[in-house]
């Protein structure tokens, strides 16, 4: 979670008023296919990559 949830939100309000002064902008969070279908042994990541 710190990686993939809090990594991801330090990230966002960083860059968020650098685009913002720069006349805007768009952060787009890619996520992978694990992130919306869990399997057995997938769980943590997963729940990690939705957040």
């Amino acid at each position: 979670m710190d990686t993939h949830l809090w990594g991801t939100l330090d990230v966002i309000r960083a860059l968020g008023p650098v685009l913002a002064a720069n006349g805007g902008g768009a952060i787009v969070n890619v996520l992978s296919a694990l992130s919306w279908f869990s399997s057995p042994g997938t769980g943590a990541y997963a729940a990690a990559k939705a957040a």
